[in-house]
């Protein structure tokens, strides 16, 4: 996975080029990443955007220009959410303002931050969290810092709750539902499943396999 990182009239200097570099490492290890991207630091607004876009080819687009160091990284991490949330996760793009994907990436970029920061993470920094926890467990656990770090997760009840939650998809499949929303969320769960270490990736593939199969077989 390769970052190509480009400046446009951004006016940044070499020290803030620098922590803008080492985000980016930061972003990679913690939220992987498994293809190329493009970040832009910008020196204005493109069109339809306020701080931060992406596009469908993978190039994050951050304002630079008049804002300070913290809000630009944010962005930069809200951002990387949403492209995690569209390629590693499978999801459609959601509404710009509102929604399950924005509340994530918003979430997800306070916490990254903290974490960056060296700052500790409370309980009270997952309330009212529904199935946004599940996606920062995956994260945490992903990147380890449940064991480096004093990081508080629920992925005991996470783990439970997907393990619950693909019996429900397979059995409404089974039963003979033939909604693809079911389908699209039994590959996502299965691929959470695999960053936790529930399941093994081949495991995964295999059973989505099957019950893609049998899905198929039911709406002939």
């Amino acid at each position: 996975m390769k970052v190509r990182i480009k400046h446009i009239g951004c006016g940044m200097n070499e020290p803030d080029k620098q922590l803008a570099k080492d985000f980016i490492k930061f972003l990679q290890k913690h939220i992987k990443l498994h293809h190329n991207v493009t970040i832009n630091f910008l020196g204005q607004k493109q069109k339809n955007m306020t701080t931060g876009s992406r596009t469908d080819d993978s190039v994050m687009n951050i304002l630079v220009k008049g804002r300070m160091n913290r809000d630009v990284l944010r962005t930069l991490a809200h951002e990387w959410t949403h492209e995690y949330q569209r390629i590693n996760l499978g999801r459609e793009q959601g509404p710009d303002i509102g929604g399950k994907n924005e509340d994530e990436a918003n979430a997800m970029a306070g916490r990254i931050m903290k974490m960056f920061e060296n700052k500790p993470i409370t309980q009270s920094d997952l309330k009212n969290i529904k199935d946004e926890q599940m996606l920062y467990d995956n994260l945490i656990v992903q990147s380890g810092l449940h064991k480096l770090k004093k990081i508080p997760t629920n992925i005991e009840q996470t783990s439970e709750q997907m393990k619950n939650r693909l019996g429900l998809i397979t059995g409404e499949i089974e039963a003979g539902n033939s909604n693809k929303s079911l389908l699209t969320e039994l590959h996502e769960l299965l691929f959470k499943m695999v960053r936790v270490h529930l399941i093994s990736k081949n495991a995964a593939a295999a059973y989505y396999k099957n019950i893609k199969i049998n899905f198929i077989l039911f709406k002939m």
